[in-house]
């Protein structure tokens, strides 16, 4: 596993998701940790290496939402996507990877209240777009410390993986 840190990143990020998120509800919304990273991850990696961390992330939360395979399915699609548009149309900015983690934030919950409601019937109602629309709202913010903590990282890492192959060459 050549991304050991960012498997165990997501995995403590699920940990907070699943613990001390759930109690500290801002307006009945639970901030989705791992989506935020996910994006981000997306955002400045492969679309190989996305696929990846996408479907480990969206078997995560499989498992505490009990539907076997949906958020992994949505995920990965998502990663996909992101990956390929970051990589022809945009670069790290941080007002990009807000727009983005907004507009992922609302696919992903619109596809899965559609999901849910095609596969198991669950019924859909205004409301639960309205938090769709906060929760990306929310989660949009969270994409700024997830940009500073995450993207600037992955740029000092290359900074010092280019200067190590000009020492030794």
């Amino acid at each position: 596993m050549k991304n050991f840190r960012e498997y165990l990143w997501m995995l403590i990020l699920f940990l907070l998701q699943t613990t001390l998120c759930t109690r500290y509800k801002i307006y009945g919304v639970v901030p989705n940790l791992v989506l935020v990273f996910a994006v981000s991850f997306f955002a400045v990696n492969s679309i190989a290496q996305s696929a990846l961390i996408a479907v480990f992330a969206g078997l995560m939360l499989d498992w505490t939402a009990g539907r076997a395979g949906v958020n992994a399915l949505i995920l990965l699609y998502l990663g996909v996507l992101v990956s390929y548009v970051s990589g022809k149309f945009f670069y790290k900015r941080l007002v990009y990877i807000i727009l983005l983690t907004f507009a992922a934030d609302v696919l992903f919950n619109a596809a899965f209240l559609t999901l849910n409601f095609y596969i198991w019937g669950m019924f859909i109602n205004f409301n639960s777009f309205l938090r769709v629309i906060l929760q990306a709202a929310f989660d949009a913010l969270l994409s700024i410390v997830f940009y500073f903590a995450y993207v600037k990282r992955k740029n000092a890492e290359n900074i010092k993986l280019s200067f190590k192959k000009e020492v030794i060459i």
